[in-house]
């Protein structure tokens, strides 16, 4: 189990309190510095799966305030220091393993965030895409699906709907809606001004919808959101997110830039089977993990929040694959 090291900074007031809740967690390797305008700081070492709730009670028992806690990642420690060797059971572990609520929803919402850098990165990979797909170049659409930045706003969506953040809602929704947009209006620019090749494979592909397309954006939004919440490395798994988004996001670009409207219709249905498979998925695994707001109130409003979302997915989900059987039919 990874380590944090655990900065509670407090008044001097609130030190004994502070010291009385860590010293019924014995376990727990402790020390205390003096810092300048009466502060103290405090430092705990412990296993993550362990932060969220102790960092919970820590927060209601200061709750009139004029305190911080700091999480920093810790790679190894001289003596070594095993979390095994900790209480084999705690009544405060988090489920699975994971990483605290407070890392995960640090690591989430950067990936929300509408940078000069996101949509830089936007451009770029569809640029890319839509050279790969015209090409029939697999390694192509691979690369730009490395360079990809779409996990991020899809696993904060999926998030804030777990939470019920209305703002982190807003604020990945904008996101995602720069970067779908982005992507699609330079595939139509691509698509007036070069000449596409509708019976190109990688192309066609993009316009061919199956179950297995959702068991794949599914798959996806849960390695995207247990990547998260692990705290491991989201580099292969963005690969993974942008395969079931980016390449029938700029195959529609370019369908619609050269005139091929049905084939367009096709891929943005994938495209949108993909992106509601994929919120759906993350926000179950969010939920299987214990992701809840701190305050009951909050985890109140979160509940009710989750459950419309769910319901909301899986019923637009639905609506999605009739629709694909009715305009199958209709082509056919």
């Amino acid at each position: 189990m990874a380590l944090r090291l655990m900065d509670v900074v407090v008044p001097t007031q609130e030190v004994k309190e502070v010291r009385r809740f860590l010293q019924e967690h014995e376990d727990l390797d402790v020390w205390q510095v003096s810092l300048e305008e009466d502060l103290v700081l405090i430092r705990v070492l412990l296993a993550s799966d362990r932060i969220e709730s102790i960092t919970d009670e820590l927060s209601d028992r200061l709750q009139d305030g004029g305190f911080r806690i700091v999480l920093v990642p810790v790679q190894g420690t001289v003596p070594v220091h095993d979390a095994r060797e900790e209480e084999e059971e705690h009544d405060d572990e988090t489920p699975l393993g994971r990483v605290s609520r407070e890392e995960l929803y640090n690591a989430v919402t950067r990936g929300a965030e509408l940078t000069p850098f996101y949509v830089i990165s936007v451009a770029l990979s569809s640029l890319v895409a839509a050279i790969g797909l015209r090409e029939n170049n697999v390694a192509v659409i691979i690369g730009a699906m490395v360079l990809a930045p779409l996990l991020g706003p899809n696993i904060a969506f999926a998030l804030a709907s777990t939470l019920g953040d209305l703002r982190l809602v807003a604020r990945s929704a904008r996101a995602g809606a720069v970067g779908l947009i982005g992507g699609a209006l330079l595939g139509v620019v691509i698509g007036l001004l070069y000449e596409v090749d509708p019976t190109v494979s990688e192309l066609a592909a993009r316009t061919e919808i199956s179950l297995a397309n959702v068991a794949l954006a599914l798959a996806a939004g849960a390695a995207g959101a247990l990547a998260f919440s692990q705290g491991i490395s989201t580099t292969l798994v963005g690969v993974m997110v942008s395969a079931a988004l980016l390449p029938p996001l700029v195959a529609a670009g370019l369908f619609a830039g050269a005139g091929y409207l049905r084939l367009a219709a096709g891929a943005l249905m994938l495209l949108a089977i993909n992106i509601v498979s994929l919120n759906l998925a993350g926000v179950v695994v969010f939920l299987i993990q214990g992701i809840r707001p701190r305050t009951w109130y909050e985890a109140e409003k979160a509940q009710t929040a989750s459950r419309v979302a769910i319901a909301f997915w899986v019923v637009l989900l639905i609506l999605l694959i009739a629709l694909v059987f009715v305009w199958r039919e209709q082509v056919e």
